[in-house]
């Protein structure tokens, strides 16, 4: 029993990390997206293309449930 309950928490834990990595992950996304003051200087700042950061910025707005920009 208590190697189950002890599973548990620590399975918990690890989730609880991951979503604080992924929130502090999605902020400075979203701070330097808004610093950067458009997606295609987002993009060249993440060195990725517009279109990867309009992906990210629609999955964020979709998880937060509001519009961002």
């Amino acid at each position: 029993m208590f190697q189950k309950r002890h599973k548990y928490v620590f399975r918990q834990t690890i989730c609880s990390i991951q979503e604080n990595m992924k929130l502090r992950t999605d902020l400075a996304f979203f701070s330097t997206l808004v610093k950067s003051g458009s997606l295609s200087a987002a993009a060249r700042e993440f060195n990725v293309t517009p279109s990867a950061v309009s992906k990210w910025l629609a999955q964020l707005e979709l998880r937060l449930g509001v519009r961002l920009i």
